[in-house]
C-alpha cells in the first residue's frame, strides 16, 4: 500500500453578500493551492459549509474544481 504523503488542504467554500458560492472566488483557491504545489485538495468535507450546500451545489463545486 502507498503511503499518502504531502499536504492536503481543505478547500473553502468563499461565499458572497448574499450567501451564494463564489464559483470565481472557489477557482481563485483552487489555483492559488496548484501555485503551491500541494499534493491534493480536499473538497466538500463534513466540517465546512458542506453541511449547508445543496447536492447540486456539492457537484458543481466536484465540477468547478476538477476544471
Amino acid at each position: 500500500m502507498q503511503k499518502i504523503k504531502g499536504a492536503f488542504p481543505v478547500l473553502i467554500t468563499p461565499m458572497d453578500e448574499f450567501q451564494e458560492i463564489d464559483w470565481q472566488g472557489v477557482k481563485q483557491n483552487v489555483n492559488y493551492f496548484i501555485e503551491q504545489k500541494v499534493a491534493g485538495i480536499i473538497i466538500n468535507g463534513s466540517t465546512g459549509e458542506f453541511v449547508s450546500l445543496s447536492k447540486e451545489e456539492r457537484f458543481n463545486m466536484v465540477e468547478t474544481v476538477l476544471k
